[in-house]
């Protein structure tokens, strides 16, 4: 679908610049961008994705925090050049 946003100059200027350095399109960036926003809008109003499928832990809190810390720490292992 193609649609048309307007930006201020400065934020187009630094969106375009990213995408230079990143090697990829603005469109790319814009895309990616935007599914980061609604991914963590989701979480923050859900918790942490994973908790939708297979459910978080009733009255412990402490528990789910403690499952997504371990998920993190083993996907900032994940080099993300060699996973593409």
């Amino acid at each position: 679908m193609k649609t048309t946003v307007e930006l201020p100059d400065k934020l187009y200027q630094i969106v375009r610049s990213h995408a230079k350095r990143q090697k990829k399109s603005f469109r790319e960036i814009l895309i990616e961008a935007l599914k980061r926003i609604i991914v963590e809008a989701d979480q923050h109003h859900y918790g942490p994705l994973w908790t939708q499928y297979f459910g978080a832990f009733s009255g412990s809190k402490k528990e789910t925090k403690t499952i997504q810390a371990i998920i993190d720490a083993e996907l900032s292992l994940i080099n993300k050049d060699e996973w593409q």
